[in-house]
């Protein structure tokens, strides 16, 4: 698969890297730093400039992550809707992911872009949840800023000893992604862990304010007497003559 990468975007150049970021972005089982670090290394050889290549790579990954972003939008919630899917998508477990993009969606969506094989999912679902495309473009931007230099730069600058690179980004792309998931999941225990807690404080204030406050019982309304107009004792006849 390495070489692979290495010889399309030897050939392809700019095209061939922006094909194969914005295929991964739509969710193919593509690892993006070997292409970009590909991209690098053709940059080292002379094939292409490294500042374009920069640009092309930024752009390709967030032309993907947009597509599949939108795709979410769009079509997500007749997936939602489905009766297979509603199986594991409760309502309730849909109303919780809401809560926590509503509340946390930037740190996400950022933190998303590090994390292969969940970045493609959380993306999905962030366009199904409707967040907004500004807090989604400026937060998977920023970090695709970071991510796609870091490798296209490293391909470039340790041309010379690229196998040798190629193995260590690998174990520190593994590195880095191992430790994103894991705070990740913690943030996620720690948050459910708070509701929780939150959950359990409210509980006695609530049955110490029943307690208190008695139930007001209302009279049934009644009907209303209207007042009689007392009969006459007597009628004076009139007797015409």
């Amino acid at each position: 698969m390495q070489e692979l990468f290495f010889s399309f975007i030897d050939r392809g150049s700019y095209f061939a890297l922006f094909i194969v970021l914005f295929i991964a972005g739509l969710g193919v089982p593509l690892p993006e730093d070997i292409p970009l670090i590909a991209a690098g290394y053709i940059c080292y050889k002379g094939s292409a400039d490294v500042r374009w290549m920069v640009v092309v790579g930024i752009v390709g990954v967030l032309v993907g992550d947009g597509l599949l972003f939108n795709m979410g939008r769009r079509y997500g919630n007749n997936l939602l809707g489905h009766r297979w899917l509603q199986r594991i998508a409760k309502p309730w477990l849909v109303a919780k992911a809401q809560e926590g993009f509503d509340r946390h969606g930037s740190k996400i969506i950022f933190a998303a872009r590090f994390m292969p094989g969940l970045r493609s999912v959380i993306f999905l679902i962030a366009g199904t949840l409707k967040v907004p495309y500004w807090k989604f473009l400026t937060f998977d931007g920023t970090a695709a800023l970071i991510s796609v230099p870091v490798w296209v730069l490293g391909g470039w600058y340790f041309g010379g000893k690229i196998e040798e690179f190629v193995r260590q980004a690998k174990i520190g792309g593994m590195t880095v992604a191992g430790i994103v998931i894991a705070l990740f999941i913690g943030f996620i225990v720690w948050e459910v862990r708070r509701s929780r807690r939150k959950s359990r404080l409210l509980v006695p204030e609530v049955e110490k304010v029943t307690s208190v406050v008695e139930p007001i019982v209302l009279a049934e309304p009644t009907a209303m007497e209207l007042p009689r107009t007392p009969k006459p004792d007597s009628v004076d006849k009139v007797t015409v003559q």
